[in-house]
């Protein structure tokens, strides 16, 4: 277990870099040992390895040069940007640390500043080994292997005896090798603002815990509970299969996207709800597929109400094209628009005073599809209430829109709701 925790006197910048500094110092030999047992062995293991890692470090370098810099460009007007520039001010402090650790240790450990990023993009990495083999390599014994995209996680209302108020129960089992098997459980404590403003409003959530890995500032496990003053959400996540995912990755702008590390952890601090997260998680839905839950804690007490009909709510976020670069190596925004956000009116019958005093009946649960190069979400809050039985997703897409994208047939579809889960006990099978 990490905690670290900064003081709000000091700029966001300066509490991120010593974070990471602070965190480096301390873990360095476990991230030395990380590092070792994924990416070196990886990296190590053939020719066909060592020629993918090539073309990787090259692309995750140039991707982290032009990230950093379009963040630096745009963070004094742009919130999300902000976050992502203060993501690799942490990261650069973890790798400062490590040194120190190694210095103080008086060892000659050394980590090319490359490989931290790659430490933290081991989401990005499966659909990168996708791209490669697909539009890099000519010759199959040039081929990485890919591994298979496992996971599960599942949602059940409990109710206890002799009480009104239900409670909800999350699960999820995360995919990974053996050899990642060095995990940490971290708190971050970061009193960050909104924007470079020390005079702006602290981020909504202060507050991050998550099961992570040393020398990673994300989960990659992607389960998270996110706190701040007014605002407490969970967020887990799982691999969304992949069918035609490859030619998904057609055209993609590897080089400018940001990395889906970097995305997750900028949701996490901005937003209260799902809606928000779903909305923030738009602005790169290029690598990282993924499905996800978002579930806002503070309004589980309102499933006690009895809610007329609702149409539910939906937001469709379709990226239309990758952004462009100037001859100064800087993305261009707004030269083509790289998304569409489409969010078709309410259609709700309010013939319920406890419906109109209970507003929050609405935003409890949040489902996104992330496929590459398109995101689709929806709060099914009231589908979730009126099935009344436990939830078990495996990364199958769940919206019929995503199906289609990835050429998903019928006979493909596996059902997404299940009966399995009646109660706690039930969850270690679940899970095994």
């Amino acid at each position: 277990m990490l905690e670290v925790e900064t003081l709000s006197g000091y700029t966001d910048q300066h509490q991120a870099f010593a974070a990471g500094l602070l965190e480096g110092s301390l873990t360095w030999m476990s991230i030395y040992a990380q590092w070792i047992n994924t990416i070196q062995r990886f990296c190590e293991r053939d020719g066909e390895n060592q020629q993918f890692c090539d073309w990787l470090r090259d692309i995750v370098k140039t991707n982290y040069q032009n990230v950093l810099t379009l963040a630096k460009n745009q963070r004094h007007s742009d919130n999300y940007q902000y976050q992502v520039f203060l993501f690799y001010q942490q990261l650069m402090g973890i790798e400062t640390g490590f040194k120190t650790g190694v210095k103080r240790a008086r060892r000659d450990y050394e980590i090319p500043f490359v490989d931290f990023l790659l430490l933290n993009a081991r989401v990005d990495i499966e659909d990168l080994k996708l791209y490669y083999n697909e539009f890099v390599v000519d010759d199959d014994d040039d081929l990485v292997d890919i591994n298979p995209r496992v996971g599960k996680m599942m949602l059940k209302i409990l109710m206890e005896q002799n009480s009104q108020l239900p409670k909800i129960l999350i699960g999820q089992s995360s995919d990974g090798e053996y050899a990642a098997m060095l995990k940490m459980v971290k708190t971050y404590r970061f009193n960050y603002h909104q924007g470079p403003d020390s005079a702006s409003r602290l981020v909504t959530n202060t507050d991050i815990t998550f099961t992570s890995y040393p020398g990673a500032i994300s989960s990659s496990d992607d389960f998270y509970v996110a706190m701040g003053k007014h605002t407490r959400i969970v967020v887990a996540g799982v691999p969304l299969k992949h069918f035609k995912s490859a030619q998904n990755l057609r055209g993609i702008d590897l080089e400018g996207t940001v990395f889906s590390s970097a995305r997750v952890m900028a949701a996490n601090r901005l937003a209260h709800n799902g809606k928000f997260w779903s909305r923030i998680m738009s602005r790169d839905p290029d690598l990282g597929a993924k499905q996800w839950l978002v579930v806002d804690e503070k309004k589980i007490k309102y499933l006690s109400v009895d809610p007329q009909t609702i149409e539910v709510q939906q937001v469709v976020i379709e990226t239309v094209t990758s952004s462009t670069t100037t001859d100064e190596g800087l993305e261009k925004e707004n030269d083509i628009p790289t998304d569409i956000l489409t969010e078709p009116p309410l259609d709700i019958s309010l013939t319920s005073v406890d419906l109109i005093r209970s507003p929050s009946n609405r935003n409890l649960v949040w489902l996104i599809d992330q496929t590459n190069r398109r995101l689709h979400a929806e709060d099914v809050t009231d589908k979730f209430r009126k099935d009344g039985t436990g939830w078990v997703f495996d990364g199958v897409p769940y919206f019929e829109v995503i199906q289609k994208l990835n050429g998903l047939l019928p006979k493909d579809i596996k059902i997404n709701k299940k009966n399995l889960i009646e109660n706690v006990g039930d969850v270690l099978q679940f899970l095994k």
